[in-house]
């Protein structure tokens, strides 16, 4: 199940011009060996910008790190939709909204962030980020509300 995740990481980042790291614990150029135990968990890197992290776990719930401090914890299902809307530059910087949007926005840099990522076919994406003119990703992101 690893394995066939990696692959499929593999094919989407070529589809986005952005070919992950080679993966020590799988190497998804190679045919599978019948006599290799199943791969538990594996690391899929994507360099640039953002910077992408998607750690495979065997139980099925893996962690998608973004930019190394945007933690996205989704089921195996989900993974693969979040990791391609992210390459595909969908991301962007929301608020709460609501009744204290207008003051949360003025109190930003000290409330914070959120990272909203649409993905088809459900509601988005949203983490809470810590803000930082200095994180130059998070600086080039439209808002959205």
């Amino acid at each position: 199940m690893t394995t066939a995740a990696v692959r499929e990481l593999g094919v989407i980042g070529t589809a986005h011009g952005r070919t992950p790291d080679p993966s020590p614990e799988v190497d998804p150029r190679e045919e599978d060996d019948p006599l290799d135990e199943p791969r538990d968990e594996a690391v899929v890197v994507f360099r640039g910008m953002p910077s992408i992290e998607v750690h495979l776990f065997a139980d099925g719930q893996d962690t998608i790190t973004v930019e190394q401090w945007v933690d996205f914890e989704t089921p195996r299902s989900e993974t693969l939709p979040l990791v391609d809307a992210l390459l595909a530059g969908n991301a962007r910087i929301g608020g709460p909204g609501g009744r204290f949007g207008l003051l949360q926005s003025w109190l930003q840099p000290f409330y914070g962030l959120q990272l909203v990522v649409p993905v088809a076919g459900r509601e988005p994406y949203r983490q809470r980020v810590p803000y930082s003119p200095l994180k130059l990703w998070l600086s080039t992101l439209q808002t959205t509300t």
